[in-house]
């Protein structure tokens, strides 16, 4: 009886994974494997598909897994845990039992390789049937180089042909991998035909360190290449980006001067306003839980511009790593080039060129390829010329040289926390951190976290100072949102206002003994300095461009007056352009796409430059696993495209199947922190005017940067807006001579040429 009964079950698990097996749910064959296959991936779904076709191999195992002692205990949640051991159980099995049934087991392989497991992770997980393996993933056999690169610039798909290519007589078996970055490729090339492009690139290095020494390979080898992203502007109607319209703006744009950089009435009025805001987002997050009454009315009531870019999830494309160091400016030209390729566009083509596309990267890339730009003009055509191209800043690199630069300017030396309790030094002396150079500053993260927690601690001991208050406690008891937001706006007018430090200044040139207060003068313009870097981050943030154009436009004198004039020139470029040239619906274009969401949420915005960034990380660590460092261009090209891709496959096992926990540590509690900074401010008096108070002798006031920057911009026989103003006029020049080579719409009988010529071209 026990033998039929056995023999029975048996026979009823055989036919439901021999029915399981035909249905084809777990069935993947090369030619499904592509982007949206990945992307459609639904465990909970596929899970109960097999639940639903194999409901007594599901009870067997559940049985088998369960005692009568959790019986008893069984809760909804241990249920549902059992289940699903049982149903991987089941999904395991399957594999074992047709090679066709590694759908689950080939997401779990892509996974694992996203994530940066090793090859030997690989071949312990297949041979546990959790995962496919590592040569399924990869690929087998041997391709030349060359023939690589000939197939991705025909565009081959590595599932359209049955029949593998042959390289030196043996056989190449594209893995997964490679069918899913041509799928990508593909699908980037076909939406970026039509559609106005954005390119935001960066270089990424890679130091690679011989295992042994072996004469002629002894050091490191640092590699230097490119990685690339494509963005579609999706709304955008091209009919808004004409090139013609541009280039004619250009031509006839206006000179800079300084009034164009001053901030008008109205824009200092916002500009107070937000930094008011800044205020009390900050006493709000860090002034105690009474201070958070305020948060919902604060969200709110804040202030925006008419840029602020809409809370939606932004799409992006990541493209192949291209072995060009674009450190020069031939090299970004040539990534410019191998960009083009990439997509299938030609630069010659009337169609592309009367659209403008977008270009974003750090300064460097921005500044060679305006140089590209205005050597080729006058000589070149529209399409070699790069007119077609807008450059636009990437804001994560000018937030990282302001925060240098702000700690820089007010660190103050050190040993003298004393006669200098305003400085940054002296705040970290208080905390007990790693010892801070001027001449060699901290990574940026450490930088960012000092100025941060001093600026926490000032504001909090400036609201009680102007509410005449002893404690956040009884400050918050008494105040309404309105009297909250007067001392904020009270915070901002008289302890972060560059005009009461002048006069301060001035008093004491005229009476040296009782005039100024060199410490309020430091401590207040560090306030000044440490908001407008706080609003910056946080317009960035919500993804407001309007806000962070108010910054950039006071950054261009503050970083003249830094010590920074490469990025005080792209901040002219940039303001220029955007008050000068581009028309009102290019401006709420280009503004508006300063950003990426990552989450499609109010405060998911990162600036372009940083997304970049992420993807080169992404890369180097998928690359540390596999061990290997000879061909690392070639498997960039390969696996570039796959970032976001895996990314997102990333997250969504995470989100059924794992923990909630991810890489963002929680906020650390810098209660203690800024309560001795706090008490370190009061007892110092740091904000309070004494008439006569100076620093030590080696000890000197902290510049104002963008009083200076604004004063080194029109000083001198030659200046900073001079020369812009010189080399605008240049560029004009160049712009208004017909094009030795090429067409230009700015001539039109050059392009009427060119289309003719390719109706020729067409008819033949």
């Amino acid at each position: 009886m026990k033998e039929w009964a056995v023999n029975v079950a048996c026979r009823m698990v055989y036919q439901e994974g021999e029915r399981t097996t035909k249905s084809g749910i777990l069935r993947v064959r090369p030619a499904d494997i592509n982007a949206k296959f990945v992307r459609s991936f639904d465990f909970q779904e596929l899970f109960s598909n097999v639940r639903d076709r194999c409901p007594t191999m599901i009870k067997i195992l559940r049985n088998f897994s369960t005692t009568n002692r959790q019986q008893k205990s069984m809760t909804p949640a241990k249920e549902e845990k059992k289940i699903l051991s049982a149903t991987s159980a089941t999904v395991a099995a399957l594999g074992e039992r047709s090679r066709d049934n590694i759908y689950f087991r080939l997401m779990m392989g892509l996974w694992m390789y996203g994530n940066g497991a090793s090859r030997q992770q690989f071949a312990i997980s297949n041979h546990l049937g959790y995962s496919v393996s590592y040569t399924t993933i990869i690929g087998r056999g041997k391709k030349a180089r060359d023939q690589y690169q000939r197939e991705a610039s025909r565009g081959v798909d590595g599932h359209s042909n049955d029949t593998p290519p042959k390289t030196n007589g043996k056989i190449r078996h594209p893995g997964a991998l490679e069918l899913l970055s041509q799928s990508v490729r593909e699908e980037a090339r076909d939406e970026a035909r039509d559609a106005v492009n954005q390119w935001i690139y960066d270089n990424i290095n890679l130091e690679l360190a011989p295992h042994d020494q072996i004469l002629g390979k002894t050091t490191d080898i640092q590699q230097n290449g490119t990685s690339a992203t494509l963005r579609i502007l999706k709304g955008v109607d091209p009919a808004d980006l004409k090139t013609e319209e541009l280039l004619s703006n250009l031509v006839n744009a206006e000179h800079m001067t300084l009034d164009k950089l001053d901030l008008n009435l109205e824009e200092s009025s916002e500009l107070r306003e937000s930094l008011a805001y800044a205020v009390m987002r900050i006493a709000v997050h860090h002034g105690g839980d009474h201070l958070r009454k305020f948060m919902k009315v604060l969200r709110e009531s804040e202030p925006s511009s008419t840029y602020k870019a809409p809370p939606e999830k932004t799409s992006v494309h990541p493209l192949p790593a291209f072995q060009i160091n674009e450190a020069t400016t031939t090299g970004n030209a040539e990534v410019i080039s191998a960009i083009l390729e990439e997509l299938r566009l030609d630069p010659e083509d009337p169609d592309f060129i009367k659209r403008i596309s977008i270009v974003a990267g750090d300064q460097l890339s921005i500044a060679r390829l305006r140089s590209v730009a205005a050597i080729r003009a006058g000589n070149e055509g529209d399409g070699q010329a790069l007119s077609s191209l807008v450059r636009v800043p990437g804001l994560f690199h000018y937030g990282m040289n302001n925060t240098t630069q702000v700690l820089v300017t007010h660190l103050g030396p050190p040993n003298h926390d004393i006669s200098n309790p305003a400085s940054l030094s002296a705040h970290n002396t208080l905390l007990h951190r790693k010892v801070v150079v001027g001449s060699s500053p901290p990574n940026y993260r450490t930088a960012k976290n000092l100025i941060d927690v001093s600026l926490y601690a000032r504001v909090l001991h400036c609201l009680l100072r102007v509410s005449t208050k002893a404690t956040l406690e009884e400050y918050a008891r008494n105040a309404t949102f309105d009297s909250f937001k007067t001392d904020a706006f009270s915070v901002v007018d008289q302890f972060a206002n560059a005009q009461v430090v002048e006069n301060l200044r001035n008093k004491r040139l005229l009476d040296p003994d009782n005039g100024g207060d060199m410490i309020f003068e430091n401590a207040s313009l560090f306030m000044r300095d440490a908001l407008l870097l706080r609003e910056f981050s946080d317009a960035v943030r919500v993804g407001d461009a309007g806000r962070v154009f108010k910054i950039i436009k006071l950054w261009a004198f503050g970083f003249r007056g830094g010590g920074k004039p490469k990025y005080a020139q792209e901040a002219m470029e940039f303001v220029h352009n955007a008050t000068c040239v581009w028309t009102e619906k290019q401006r709420c274009v280009f503004l508006r796409f300063l950003f990426i969401n990552t989450d499609g949420t109010l405060t998911g915005n990162i600036p372009l430059d940083l997304k970049q960034e992420f993807m080169n990380n992404l890369l180097k660590n998928i690359f540390r696993a596999q061990g290997g460092k000879s061909n690392f261009w070639e498997w960039a090209a390969l696996i570039g495209p796959l970032c976001e891709l895996l990314q997102d496959l990333n997250r969504e096992l995470g989100r059924t199947l794992g923990t909630k926990n991810n890489n963002h540590h929680a906020a650390p509690d810098l209660t203690v922190d800024i309560k001795v900074l706090m008490d370190s401010l009061e007892k110092h008096e740091v904000y309070k005017i004494i008439p006569g108070r100076k620093l030590a002798e080696d000890d000197a006031p902290v510049t104002d940067c963008i009083s200076a920057g604004r004063s080194c911009m029109t000083w001198g026989l030659s200046n900073p807006i001079d020369d812009f103003n010189n080399s605008l006029d240049k560029l004009q020049r160049r712009l208004r001579v017909k094009p030795l080579t090429g067409s230009s719409l700015l001539h039109p009988e050059g392009l009427l040429r060119r289309m003719l010529h390719l109706c020729v071209l067409t008819i033949s």
